[in-house]
């Protein structure tokens, strides 16, 4: 037998808000110049339940736009990790796991994919260096890459669009207004990590393109010595 009982409530300020997150895939970066081609999300979804999935099907299946719903916790007390409901005029629209939430902290829901919101992303090479670096006697290229993302928005209200870019390397610019926090290379390794974030507001209509630069080296797998 299940029972609901109500422990407390408060009501809390909110906004919808669309988010996305990207790489890095182990492929890519170990070979960047390679770019894998779009696929239908549908078509990939149906191999992927059918356990036949590709490396392509998986990368657009990771690349979605997630439907999410960010409140301010203004409860007296803090909210422990459970599974958040969202309901409206009594049905239910969505759920998704609520991380713990401190007083007066922010927390977010994710309710579903953003079926009208697409993704398109896109890398080109933008310089090669022939054993630009080296580190321990190995040669490295020194590999520049650019890419491009864009989300269209169809509907007749604007939108909130978040995104991260994850990559190995070191991102060196993220238009427009993208935030970038980097780490260093772990031990005998010779690339960090990048992170890129955006915020955007996109108009009725219109297309958001964000961009970011990075800069990977690429072990030529000989050494020196």
């Amino acid at each position: 037998m299940r029972r609901l009982e109500n422990l407390f409530r408060f009501e809390a300020s909110y906004r919808h808000v669309n988010t996305f997150e990207i790489g890095p895939e182990t492929d890519e970066n170990l070979n960047p110049v390679r770019r894998a081609q779009s696929d239908d999300y549908a078509a990939a979804q149906r191999r992927y339940q059918g356990r036949n999935a590709t490396e392509d099907d998986l990368r657009v299946l990771r690349e979605a736009v997630y439907h999410e719903i960010e409140f301010e916790n203004r409860a007296n007390q803090p909210l422990t990790g459970a599974v958040g409901a969202v309901v409206e005029d009594e049905e239910l629209t969505g759920q998704g796991n609520v991380e713990y939430t401190p007083p007066g902290g922010r927390s977010i829901v994710r309710l579903d994919r953003a079926l009208d919101l697409v993704l398109d992303r896109r890398e080109e090479l933008i310089l090669r260096e022939p054993a630009a670096v080296k580190i321990s006697g190995y040669a490295y290229d020194r590999i520049t890459m650019r890419g491009t993302i864009s989300v269209r928005n169809p509907r007749k209200e604007p939108v909130i669009l978040r995104g991260r870019k994850r990559t190995f390397g070191e991102i060196t610019t993220a238009t427009p207004n993208g935030a970038i926090t980097r780490s260093a290379p772990l031990a005998l390794g010779a690339n960090g990590a990048s992170v890129a974030t955006w915020e955007v507001e996109i108009a009725p209509g219109a297309t958001a393109t964000l961009t970011y630069v990075y800069i990977l080296l690429n072990n030529r797998a000989y050494s020196n010595n």
